[in-house]
């Protein structure tokens, strides 16, 4: 995109203020990809990312760390401003060629792939979605009505789901939300909501990123200095959820958003040069887990660790199920129990659950308080029911196990 410069330079001049969350280095992300914009993942060590205005039309495979391991061609398709990559439930790839600085494009478009990592092949065709906005009748428009470039979208079912850039002047702080098919053709988006970042400085309040959890339950918003979490709405009109906002620890120019797990997410920025100094062009880790209510522990690759919960949603109790067996870096020697925690969404531990019952391969059945594992060598499971307490309000709560250094969280509907 243009003005790098004086955007960094504006982003130097805003102090960070309220809630704060720290990026963790990772890695530099690989040679030419300097203007990483839009970022998805296969896998936490599958990274694919593209560069923005005037970049080639590929998209850039590259690990954790850093290392490149595919440069993948989209055919029939022109990065004039690829400014977002999104992932469908079924793992195709959109790439959202839709910034609009000037305001004046009459060409927005979607172009759709096969994930990469499906084909063996280093290329694909696209195929194009192409839109408008429903309320653009300029082009360009007054200052105070710049509110159609895009840098954010996400794909949920048969949906694409983008979000406003505003450059409005004054900077009147709000986002739009507009919907329109995943599928190729030619289409007037609709406009479905706004949302006030609450902020009249344009580095704060304009969105770069857009990201689902993994479970569809959290929708994250970023801009160049904050992060917005939204949780608990109904259906797709994410703006009638609960609203976490945190500011960003960085001074640098980021625009990519990626969910790793519910609690945990990428980010990356584009390198900047201001005179003598480069900063910049890296992938960065972030952890969401305390700022959603759960904390979040260090081994993320349990081999089967997982929970489910039914009714849900529920009005009188809840019975919560967990199957599990060796986590890799766990240590599953030790006498361990094994405890369901119930949190409310600020992160206060409501109660904690002994299980019930269980079944199992070659073990001895749990026992109230726990059980004995001497070496786990197959699955175990056990059930546990929660019967919230009279003066619980209704809401969402999170139901956390853990087990061997591995943690699932589940989200709970509780409805009096």
């Amino acid at each position: 995109m243009t003005l790098r410069g004086l955007i960094f330079i504006s982003l130097l001049a805003v102090a960070a203020v309220g809630q704060s969350i720290s990026l963790v280095y990772t890695a530099g992300v690989p040679d030419g990809l300097e203007e990483t914009s839009g970022i998805e993942i296969n896998n936490p060590n599958r990274i694919w990312s593209h560069n923005d205005s005037g970049g080639d039309a590929v998209l850039y495979g590259f690990d954790s760390g850093g290392t490149l391991f595919e440069m993948f061609e989209v055919n029939g398709a022109v990065n004039q401003d690829w400014e977002e990559l999104a992932q469908g439930e079924t793992g195709e790839f959109y790439i959202g060629d839709f910034g609009n600085n000037s305001h004046s494009r009459t060409n927005l478009r979607i172009y759709k792939i096969p994930n990469p990592d499906s084909l063996d092949l280093d290329s694909a065709t696209a195929e194009v979605i192409y839109f408008n906005y429903p309320d653009q009748t300029e082009f360009p428009p007054p200052d105070e009505s710049k509110n159609y470039d895009c840098e954010a979208m996400i794909a949920i079912g048969d949906s694409l789901h983008i979000f406003s850039k505003n450059w409005t002047s004054p900077f009147n702080g709000y986002t739009k939300h507009y919907s329109l098919s995943n599928e190729p053709g030619t289409y007037l988006a609709n406009l479905q909501d706004s949302f006030d970042t609450g902020t009249l400085i344009s580095t704060q309040g304009q969105i770069t990123a857009a990201d689902i959890s993994p479970h569809g339950e959290v929708l994250a918003l970023m801009s160049y200095r904050k992060l917005w979490l939204f949780s608990d709405f109904p259906g797709t009109d994410f703006f009638r959820g609960d609203v976490l906002e945190m500011d960003i620890s960085t001074l640098t120019q980021i625009e990519g958003f990626c969910f790793i797990s519910e609690t945990e997410a990428y980010i990356t920025d584009e390198e900047v040069t201001v005179g003598p100094i480069t900063v910049g062009g890296n992938l960065y880790y972030v952890d969401l887990g305390d700022y959603l209510g759960v904390p979040l522990y260090s081994n993320r690759t349990p081999s089967s660790f997982d929970i489910n919960a039914s009714p849900n949603p529920f009005n009188g109790a809840v019975t919560i199920n967990v199957k599990f067996s060796p986590c890799q870096g766990g240590d599953v020697r030790r006498t361990e129990g094994v405890n369901i925690e119930i949190f409310d969404v600020n992160g206060r531990r409501i109660e904690t659950l002994r299980p019930s019952g269980t079944s199992g391969t070659g073990h001895s059945s749990l026992e109230k308080g726990g059980m004995e594992v001497p070496l786990l060598k197959g699955d175990l499971g056990g059930s546990y029911i929660w019967q919230p307490a009279a003066a619980l309000s209704s809401g969402v709560y999170l139901a956390r196990a853990r087990f061997g250094g591995c943690v699932v969280t589940r989200r709970l509907v509780y409805l009096k």
